[in-house]
C-alpha cells in the first residue's frame, strides 16, 4: 500500500456543474473504496467534488482543519458543504456554503465513552505528553460493507493531544442552521447520539453504522443525500420510505 500524508490535503476529485465540498472525517483517504464510491456518485449527480482529508495528528483544531477548510470553501464561490464525522465537526466552524449536510457528525464522543470529568482528563493526559490513547472503534462499527481496506489509514492509536483538540472543539462548536441537515445511524458506536439529536435542524437516520457509505441501503441513502443537496434552501425536504427516516 502507498503511504498516506498524515496532513491537511485538499483534492480536487472532478468536476460538475455545481461544488461540493466534502470534508472526510478521521483517517479518512482516498484509499480507502467506500468513500471513492461516494465521492463517484456524487460526480454522476452533477458535482464538482473537492475533497479534503484531514489530519491525524491536531496539535491546534483551528490552525490546522478549521482555517485551511475555511480557506479552501471560500476559494469556490457558491457551493454545498458535507462534513462526514470529524469533516462534521470541521465544517460546523465554517461559513459560506448555500447548504451543509452532516453525516455522522464527531459532535460529541459516543455516549457510551462519556463520563463526567472526561474533558478534565483528556487535558491532564494531553499536558503531561501520555502515551497515545487505542482509538475506540473497529471494522465492525464501520458498517455492515467495511472491508479491511476501509481502515486504511485510520491509526490504531490517537494522541491524547490530537483527541484533546476534538473534545474542545466539541464543546464549542457554533450550532448549526435550522435548515442544515444531518444524516446519522442510530446504531453508530462511533459518535455521540444525544449531540446530534439534541440540534433544531433537519435529522434523517439510516440502517448501519458509522460509515453511510458502508450501509447495505448506502444506495438508498445517497439518493436522499444529493435530494437534499440540489433542493432548494427553503423548500420543505418530503420524508422518504425506509431505510432513510425523517424527524
Amino acid at each position: 500500500m502507498p503511504s498516506i500524508p498524515q496532513g491537511f490535503k485538499a483534492v480536487d476529485y472532478s468536476s460538475g456543474r455545481r461544488k461540493l465540498l466534502f470534508i472526510h472525517g478521521f483517517g479518512g483517504n482516498l484509499s480507502q473504496p467506500g468513500i471513492k464510491w461516494a465521492l463517484n456518485r456524487f460526480t454522476e449527480a452533477g458535482f464538482g467534488v473537492i475533497y479534503i482529508q484531514l489530519p491525524v495528528v491536531i496539535r491546534d483544531f483551528k490552525k490546522e482543519l478549521v482555517e485551511p477548510a475555511r480557506e479552501v470553501g471560500a476559494s469556490l464561490g457558491d457551493h454545498i458543504t458535507a462534513g462526514f464525522s470529524l469533516g462534521g465537526l470541521t465544517a460546523a466552524y465554517l461559513e459560506g456554503s448555500s447548504r451543509t449536510v452532516y453525516l455522522s457528525p464527531f459532535w460529541g464522543i459516543s455516549d457510551r465513552l462519556e463520563f463526567r470529568g472526561l474533558t478534565t482528563a483528556l487535558s491532564l493526559l494531553a499536558r503531561i505528553n501520555m502515551p497515545p490513547l487505542k482509538r475506540h472503534f473497529e471494522k465492525e462499527d464501520a458498517g455492515p460493507l467495511a472491508t479491511d481496506e476501509e481502515m486504511y489509514g485510520i491509526p490504531e492509536y490517537i494522541l491524547p493531544k490530537t483527541v484533546h483538540e476534538m473534545r474542545k472543539a466539541q464543546l464549542g462548536m457554533p450550532e448549526p442552521r435550522k435548515d442544515d441537515i444531518v444524516f446519522y445511524s442510530p446504531a453508530d458506536r462511533i459518535v455521540s447520539i444525544s449531540a446530534i439529536e439534541r440540534r433544531d435542524m433537519i435529522r434523517y437516520t439510516y440502517r448501519g453504522g458509522h460509515m453511510f457509505y458502508l450501509s447495505r441501503e448506502r444506495k438508498e441513502i445517497m439518493d436522499r443525500i444529493i435530494s437534499c443537496m440540489e433542493g432548494p434552501r427553503n423548500d420543505p425536504i418530503i420524508s422518504s420510505p425506509l431505510p432513510v427516516h425523517s424527524h
